[in-house]
């Protein structure tokens, strides 16, 4: 009997370690995110931008900003009398694809909650191919497909995600390869071939030009560094913080819903 205890309570104890060791992986990754969502800055920025002029498929930047607005009345509505947060991210920053798995299910449930409306400002930061493809063809989902542009936005997200972390650049640092992928991943989506058929890898630049200027000109309160994601709410910087998801949320929230 004494030796089926201690079998038992070794077990035990060995579950313990294990579920202390995932719980301390999990913290350390979400302080590491945190931490390093300004270490990509302007200066890279304007690197991208730099080269990516006159590249083939460019075209000129619009006059204004290109915001994807998602509220509870829908894709390209803002809902009146709840607060407005704007998201500047890159569908080629690691960051951003790990903020976005961690709490862009709870941001899009809130969101259709009516609790805030939110608005993607695509802005080039890293400016991997997948970069430009996803944005061209998020911009063109936006617009034709609506309904479908949630779940497309963040698929896009995911799949970089999946792409970074397994070191595999195949597809996102390669012009064609990230146009077929974006391309299946819109079909999953329910984006009707109509539109697909219009994604370019490359149309986005003039779009993400505009962005990035204004962006970078316009500095809200409470900026550090220019870094991606950058979340604001009444020209307010957002603050990520957090040791688990549940803290990571609710501190995003309490931000600029707790006056």
């Amino acid at each position: 009997m004494a030796k089926k205890s201690d079998a038992t309570r070794l077990k035990a104890e060995q579950l313990r370690a294990a579920q202390a060791k995932q719980d301390a992986k999990t913290r350390n990754i979400l302080i590491a995110v945190v931490s390093t969502l300004v270490a990509l800055t302007v200066v890279l920025s304007v690197w991208v931008i730099w080269n990516s002029k006159g590249k083939e498929g460019a075209t000129p930047a619009p006059t204004e900003v290109t915001a994807f607005a998602v509220s509870a009345d829908g894709v390209g509505k803002l809902r009146e009398g709840v607060p407005t947060v704007t998201e500047y991210f890159d569908y080629s920053c690691h960051a951003c694809a790990d903020v976005d798995g961690f709490i862009g299910a709870q941001i899009n449930e809130a969101v259709a909650a009516g609790k805030y409306n939110i608005r993607f400002v695509p802005v080039t930061v890293v400016g991997m191919s997948w970069h430009y493809a996803a944005t061209n063809a998020a911009a063109l989902t936006y617009a034709e497909s609506p309904e479908n542009f949630v779940k497309f936005h963040n698929s896009l997200l995911s799949f970089f995600k999946t792409q970074f972390d397994s070191k595999n650049v195949s597809i996102i640092q390669n012009d064609q390869a990230s146009l077929a992928k974006v391309k299946e991943l819109a079909k999953e989506a329910g984006v009707p071939d109509e539109v697909i058929e219009k994604f370019d890898a490359k149309a986005s630049t003039g779009l993400l030009e505009t962005n990035r200027n204004f962006w970078q000109s316009n500095v809200p309160e409470g900026r550090e560094n220019l870094g991606t994601p950058e979340f604001q709410a009444d020209n307010k910087v957002i603050k990520l913080s957090g040791a688990t998801v549940e803290e990571l949320y609710s501190n995003f929230e309490n931000a600029f819903l707790t006056k």
